[in-house]
């Protein structure tokens, strides 16, 4: 049917998602974006925000099969991606028999959406998260479906039945749980079944992508599946216990992720690989048993696992070892891949022929005090010591190579020391800040650094991803103007220990990304806290310039004296504080803008 136009808009807002809108028989406004010449998609017309309920599709939306625009008919051939996202007040759809496409997120957060109608015939694929979270509670797989993601329905909790055309010549449907034709793939478990318990059927060689996401189960026996894909249980809140059977050879990324209930997992003795994330935030394991099968494990395969106090390895593996200290290392232990983030040791000392500590190898082990690191060790990868919120001191020896940057030391509270022997030809460590050999370079700051204020070298013209990342005591930083290159979250603060006062000595502003002044509070909070310093007739340009910008206490080198003396102030004033201005009168409140002197301090107003 050819939609008679009633209006017609070009979207002049260049950063919405739609290029025109067309109103359809019914009054409503639909969006829409070009596909080809001839061909177009529904889409949205609202900011896509996950807390926002947008009222851009609301009731009963009928989307037309050819709309015109500039004199042209496009043929609507796809629901675009998030079209329909969170439209709170949508109740029923009616999608035309020319779309052949549902693309992620389409429907995703309709929390009133129960009527889609019949899905047109030619519909050939529907993708991720399409009508998750919708109260739908039928669904008819069309008859050229050829492709259904696993999370398609996910938490989809009014589901009573799933079916597919006759026709239909790629899916079956046995018990409500929807297969390939072949019966060889699982491809989606409903999250409306309720029951406990659930045997794969035998024939299945593949459970699918998401196959079980957020499923109800706590117990699932399978025989002679070979490939369990990506995020196949992800979600399952309710899993207590799983065993793999030996016929499984890939265990795919984040498999088993967010399985909070998750204690027990036996792994295939056929298993050769484990995927990215593939059992993270699996907050109850203990333990787990490598099978000597097994040739790759990622290096965040265990991500999150707060509770994991043991990796045991069988000793017939050739690719993995656990050292004997139920610790994740290569076979040769040249790399450690992971320490256990429970593991309650104090102390530990790597293995002495390591030559790697890989990414993210320590995160989380909150008990260690002490980590001796072996002569002989090349690398230091990043997130390192992630979180070792313990650790009081870190000495890096003379074979050291290669140390990432300040992520290695990503929210390690306590440690104030570092030490480098000075026989090192890479880096150097003064004041405890790590540098390259010839201080060009600044590398990390030790976040329990006991500085208050510390100027960095003239010699540095780069200051390395997160350098300055989470410092206690740090409140008083200067940036000399050597430095053309400052990488992000460079001084990222907790919303605790925050820098007051940036002295930027650069004279033109460098261009730097928006998370250089990152918080952990994902805002710029300490663009609105701190006081950032620069050359005298440069305020303008930063207040310009992208990132420096968003700084709200802005001034320039002869605008203050003592600046060594100036504190960003955020504890509001009390009735008994007495505050003056800077010719010693008394004042009644904090001034709105400037200087003022408050308990023998110099503070810049915010």
């Amino acid at each position: 049917m050819l939609l008679s136009v009633v209006m017609l808009t070009l979207a002049a807002d260049h950063a919405a998602a739609y290029r025109f809108t067309a109103v359809n028989e019914d009054g409503d406004t639909i969006y829409y974006n070009t596909l080809s010449d001839k061909t177009c998609e529904v889409t949205y017309g609202h900011s896509v925000t996950w807390y926002e309920d947008s009222l851009v599709y609301c009731g009963t939306i009928n989307i037309p099969e050819v709309v015109v625009y500039n004199d042209t008919a496009y043929t609507v051939t796809r629901i675009g991606k998030s079209a329909f996202y969170h439209c709170a007040q949508l109740k029923k759809v009616s999608i035309p028999s020319t779309v052949t496409a549902i693309r992620g997120n389409a429907f995703a957060y309709c929390y009133q959406l129960t009527d889609i109608g019949e899905l047109p015939e030619g519909l050939d694929s529907i993708f991720y998260d399409a009508f998750c979270y919708t109260p739908i509670e039928t669904f008819k797989i069309p008859a050229n479906l050829s492709y259904i993601h696993g999370s398609a329905l996910f938490r989809c909790s009014e589901l009573k039945s799933i079916t597919v055309a006759e026709e239909n010549k790629n899916f079956v449907v046995r018990d409500n749980v929807l297969f390939s034709k072949d019966l060889e793939t699982l491809v989606l478990y409903p999250y409306s079944l309720t029951d406990e318990k659930y045997t794969v059927p035998a024939t299945v060689k593949k459970i699918g992508v998401d196959a079980f996401a957020g499923n109800r189960l706590k117990d699932i026996t399978m025989t002679n599946v070979d490939t369990i894909s990506e995020e196949a249980f992800r979600a399952s809140e309710l899993l207590e216990y799983i065993e793999l059977p030996n016929t499984v050879t890939y265990l795919g990324s984040t498999c088993f992720a967010w399985c909070y209930s998750l204690k027990e997992i036996k792994l295939s003795e056929s298993l050769k690989y484990i995927g990215n994330f593939a059992f993270g935030s699996d907050s109850l394991l203990t333990s787990i048993t490598i099978p000597a099968s097994v040739e790759y494990i990622s290096y965040y395969a265990f991500r999150y696992c707060s509770s994991l106090e043991a990796i045991n390895v069988n000793s017939g593996n050739e690719y993995y070892s656990d050292n004997g200290e139920a610790v994740l290392y290569t076979k040769n232990e040249e790399y450690l891949v992971l320490y256990p983030p429970a593991k309650q040791d104090k102390t530990y000392s790597v293995a002495s022929n390591c030559k790697t500590i890989g990414t993210s190898s320590f995160r989380y082990a909150n008990s260690l005090e002490s980590v001796i690191l072996p002569e002989g060790l090349d690398s230091i990868g990043r997130w390192a010591f992630m979180n070792c919120s313990s650790i009081k001191q870190l000495d890096l020896p003379a074979s050291l190579s290669y140390f990432a940057d300040g992520s290695v030391f990503y929210k390690c509270a306590s440690l104030a020391t570092v030490t480098l022997p000075e026989s090192n030809t890479n880096y150097v460590v003064d004041n405890n800040v790590i540098f390259s050999k010839d201080k060009t370079t600044l590398v990390a700051y030790a976040p329990n650094n006991s500085l208050t204020s510390y100027e960095i070298p003239e010699s540095v013209d780069t200051i390395l991803w997160e350098a300055f990342f989470w410092p206690q005591n740090l409140k008083k930083v200067t940036i000399p103007a050597s430095v053309n290159s400052i990488d992000g979250y460079a001084f990222s603060c907790d919303s605790a220990h925050m820098i007051d006062t940036i002295i930027c000595k650069i004279s033109e502003p460098i261009e730097i990304s928006g998370s250089v002044f990152y918080s952990d509070l994902y805002d710029y909070v300490l663009c609105d806290h701190a006081i950032l310093v620069v050359p005298d007739g440069a305020k303008e340009k930063y207040k310009a310039a992208k990132t420096w910008k968003i700084f709200k206490n802005i001034v320039e080198e002869s605008e203050v004296t003592g600046i060594n003396e100036i504190n960003a102030d955020n504890t509001p004033a009390t009735e008994n504080d007495k505050i003056y201005d800077l010719q010693g009168r008394r004042l009644d409140m904090i001034p709105e803008n400037g200087m003022y002197i408050k308990g023998g301090k110099k503070y810049l107003s915010n």
